[in-house]
């Protein structure tokens, strides 16, 4: 944002039946002292979904750092409603603007909506999220596959031009808090794809209306 590269950016992708779409994107930044609880069960969430994809594959599953409290990180988020809008910074403003996917054919269905002020993460949570894309594998052909670069981990695109489009800065007050027709999303997870240049690694959260 203004030539500023962030860690990380977070997709939460509302589909609609025919095929638009409206994103929520939040810059990530691993600057935080303290962990972010809701990012901890992101990172569960993925590390779940790339065990069992591992074990289906016969591929080494690697040990995670809530597995060794494992009984209490169930309680608190097994069977949890998993609220994606929780991680909005509070007072942060939105960017809109009218874009395309991010990844080919880059058909111009999207609603784009980012918001300015990054999601803090610690330093170990940001180092979780790089081991999990770095060792990405296909569940159809069992192979590993990410497209990350080795070395700085970025999965983004290069930088787009605006070409005529207006973005426009939406103020807190000027939206409400929570989308009325996702109280409650449904969520599933995909972590290596493509997205914007924004955010050196960017992955999704598929949203869909229960």
């Amino acid at each position: 944002m203004d030539g500023e590269v962030f860690a990380a950016e977070l997709h939460v992708v509302h589909k609609e039946p025919g095929g638009t779409f409206a994103v929520l994107g939040y810059f990530v930044e691993p600057t935080a002292t303290v962990t972010n609880p809701i990012f901890d069960q992101i990172l569960k969430e993925l590390d779940e979904v790339s065990d069992a994809v591992s074990e289906k594959c016969g591929l080494p599953v690697r040990s995670h750092w809530w597995q060794v409290y494992q009984e209490d990180v169930d309680a608190a988020y097994d069977d949890v409603p998993f609220n994606v809008y929780d991680l909005m910074p509070e007072g942060s403003a939105i960017y809109n603007y009218d874009g395309g996917l991010t990844t080919p054919p880059c058909t111009e269905t999207v609603l784009w909506n980012v918001v300015e002020k990054p999601v803090k993460i610690t330093p170990a949570q940001y180092t979780d999220l790089m081991v999990l894309i770095l060792n990405y594998v296909n569940d159809e052909t069992c192979e590993y596959a990410t497209i990350a670069n080795p070395l700085s981990g970025s999965t983004s695109r290069p930088t787009q031009p605006l070409n005529g489009r207006t973005v426009t800065r939406i103020c807190p007050t000027d939206y409400v808090e929570e989308p009325a027709s996702f109280d409650e999303p449904v969520i599933a997870v995909a972590a290596q794809e493509p997205i914007l240049a924004v955010g050196k690694t960017v992955f999704d959260i598929i949203v869909e209306d229960p």
